[in-house]
């Protein structure tokens, strides 16, 4: 069912954009049927001589009026002014047959002058300018009343029946005229009113967010909205007309051949989900209904396209957001368990290194031990510094210091140049140090990695707060610069470099190298990139927040272990056995008494037992019922003086501030670095004043 044969036929016939080509048809054909009354009168010698010459020439001038009218509307629309020329040339051309017909006694060309007048007065209707229709009514009737007026005033007295004629012909002609522009003056207004009727219902279709078709019960699309030419990126002038099956594309057209039937007996239809792919990177999902509704005895099927595309993609983003939360939850306890481990190896095989001469063969082992404990908690810090989400711990760090050591931590076995350059009065980095650190750690092994025969590294550090790469907000940064003169990275490639477990070689550093790196970099406020071409080498850029406060001071070394009428007394609080054991072996190898606790409840009787008498407390953050915190909470409740040094595998670094806040002294994570620890003991034993203490250390 096609909607537009339910268009009035008059609507379409009083089409404006048509008007004046069919007023010069039907122009044309009045005169044509002029011409013919006129050549039957000269034949039947009813017409002959000087009057018929005149009427001749005026017959030929109105078809030509007809002609160049019909050729302008055709071709451009003609000015307003050529509907009173057109109206004043077909009035007299008439007038003179008419005037004729009374000369020559024919009847035929009085009726057909008659019937011209009638017709040239609604031809000039159908213009839809009322001024110029009232115009050719009353210059006809004018001309009819002078032809009239003529005919008295000539010697010959035509019967009075004749005049009468004229007098009835100008009646008629005034009522047919005024008739014939009224009721196309009034089909105008409605047709005006159901145009602007149709605009409106345009206009408030196309306000609809989502896509309309409206289809025949045979499936072509008779009507859609501007939103469904959004949605199928086709023009509703191409829509409309097409088959749905074949028009649509391939997904939908399938999936509304399968369903037609089903939309048609049941009324309704609900496809949800439907991908339509433009490309690779371009698909749009669709949720589809199909309705039946009855328009004048026929179905009409209405199919409704909902562009759920940036729903599903938040669905989606939603989900990964979920599995990536749940795997940094499990990455989180995974280190942690790790860390543990780990802990106790590392201060085990510290004792056993301490205990054996380092001739003995045993000693190789023992480092073995140790350089593999040191990969693997490396890899844990890794994983920990790329999934953590929370914000670093920030303090103002020396580049200089910051760079020599990554250098020293990354650097790799081949034959390579460094060269550093540090622009004086370089401002201070603010970051966490051990993060830090292993991020250029990471870009330098880069480097290394790539160099296999050698080369040359160029590091260069300079104060940068006006040549800012984007998504950067004003402020002051320092930018670092690392070049290299290694093998390079494909074009193809550098897009996906700082992806996880990416590999362009399958070399050490290349697969959370540089993820780890750009993790670190933007969760400091920085920004990291890289350039690279095949056989000249890579360079990378990195930004990171300034500031012009003094570094932190570095902690002392460990000295020698205390006497024994000097010995400091230990609370070591764990919930892994080996952990305490462990650490409780390293520590009185030091010349410390130690106690231990398995938990926090623990940790509170023995303080309770020796009224708080311990010169510091390393208590474990995260144990089962109470907690880290909490113990913190009550032993400064119940004994301010006490000092407290948090030690966890992995925790949360909202938690480690609130414990910090409510009276810890510092911080220290597993695995440990055993001389870093041992400072930090030290130094918070020491009896220094509360302004002395150390930051706390880097996890």
């Amino acid at each position: 069912m096609d909607f537009s044969q339910h268009e009035p036929g008059w609507k379409s016939f009083l089409d404006e954009s048509k008007a004046e080509e069919r007023v010069s048809i039907l122009r044309g054909v009045a005169s044509g049927i002029l011409a013919f009354a006129v050549l039957w009168a000269y034949g039947r010698e009813q017409i002959v001589g000087t009057p018929a010459a005149v009427v001749f020439g005026f017959l030929v001038v109105g078809l030509a009026a007809s002609l160049v009218a019909l050729s302008l509307a055709r071709n451009r629309s003609p000015l307003p002014r050529f509907a009173y020329i057109n109206g004043a040339i077909d009035v007299t051309v008439v007038t003179a047959v008419l005037v004729a017909s009374f000369h020559g006694s024919s009847t035929t060309m009085m009726l057909a002058a008659a019937l011209s007048y009638l017709l040239f007065s609604a031809v000039s209707a159908l213009r839809f300018q009322l001024p110029s229709s009232l115009f050719t009514v009353a210059l006809a009737a004018f001309e009819i009343a002078g032809a009239a007026i003529y005919l008295h005033t000539m010697m010959y007295q035509p019967p009075f029946v004749r005049v009468m004629d004229l007098i009835l012909l100008i009646i008629v002609l005034v009522v047919t005229g005024g008739v014939v522009t009224l009721s196309v003056v009034g089909a105008r207004k409605s047709t005006n009113a159901s145009d602007e009727l149709e605009r409106i219902h345009r206009r408030v279709l196309n306000q609809v967010s989502d896509g309309l078709l409206v289809c025949n019960s045979a499936g072509r699309i008779v009507d859609s909205n501007a939103a469904a030419s959004d949605v199928l990126g086709i023009p509703r002038g191409v829509l409309v007309g097409l088959e749905a099956y074949t028009a649509l594309p391939g997904p939908l057209a399938r999936e509304l051949e399968k369903c037609w039937q089903q939309a048609l007996v049941e009324g309704f239809v609900l496809i949800e989900n439907l991908r339509l792919g433009r490309g690779q990177e371009d698909t749009s999902v669709l949720d589809v209904a199909v309705y039946r509704v009855r328009y004048e005895g026929d179905d009409v099927i209405q199919i409704l396209l909902r562009d759920a595309t940036a729903e599903q993609r938040l669905l989606e983003q939603t989900q990964r957001s979920d599995r990536l939360y749940s795997l940094q939850s499990l990455a989180g306890g995974v280190a942690h368990e790790f860390n543990n481990m780990f802990a106790s190896i590392e201060a085990s095989s510290y004792v056993l290194a301490e205990s054996i001469p380092k001739d003995a063969p045993e000693s190789m082992e023992v480092e073995i031990i140790r350089s593999a404990t040191a990969r693997a908690t490396g890899l844990v810090r890794e994983l920990r510094d790329l999934i953590d989400t929370q914000s670093p711990h920030a303090v103002p760090l020396d580049v200089a210091a910051l760079i020599d050591r990554a250098v020293t931590l990354g650097k790799g076995e081949s034959n390579v140049e460094v060269l550093v350059h540090i622009d004086s009065g370089i401002k201070r980095v603010l970051g966490d140090e051990g993060q830090l650190e292993r991020a250029f750690a990471n870009l330098v092994g880069c480097s290394y990695a790539s160099m296999l025969d050698g080369g040359t590294l160029r590091i260069h550090a300079s104060s940068d707060s006006l040549s800012l790469p984007k998504g950067l907000a004003p402020g002051q940064y320092v930018a670092i610069t690392i070049e290299d003169t290694g093998i390079g990275i494909p074009a193809d490639m550098v897009p996906r470099a700082f992806e996880p477990m990416f590999s362009s070689d399958g070399g050490r550093w290349t697969g959370l190298a540089l993820a780890n790196a750009r993790a670190v970099i933007t969760r400091h406020g920085g920004v990291i990139s890289l350039e690279s071409s095949v056989g000249k080498g890579t360079s990378y850029f990195v930004f990171l927040p300034a500031t012009d406060r003094p570094a932190v001071k570095a902690l002392r070394p460990v000295t020698a272990p205390s006497s024994h009428k000097d010995k400091i007394r230990l609370l070591v609080v764990d919930d892994e056995a080996a952990n305490r054991n462990s650490l409780a072996r390293l520590l009185s190898t030091r010349g410390y008494e130690v106690v231990l606790a398995e938990d926090g409840r623990r940790a509170i009787e023995a303080c309770e037992q020796c009224d708080g008498r311990f010169d510091l407390v390393l208590l474990d953050l995260v144990m089962p019922g109470l907690n880290g915190k909490d113990v913190v909470v009550a032993l400064r409740a119940r004994y301010p003086s006490i000092r407290v040094l948090l030690v966890t595998g992995f925790a949360d670094e909202q938690l480690v501030e609130e414990a910090m806040k409510l009276g810890a002294a510092s911080f220290a994570s597993k695995p440990f670095d055993v001389p870093q620890l041992l400072s930090q003991i030290q130094q918070l034993t020491s009896g220094s004043r509360e302004s002395d203490r150390p930051a706390m250390p880097n996890p």
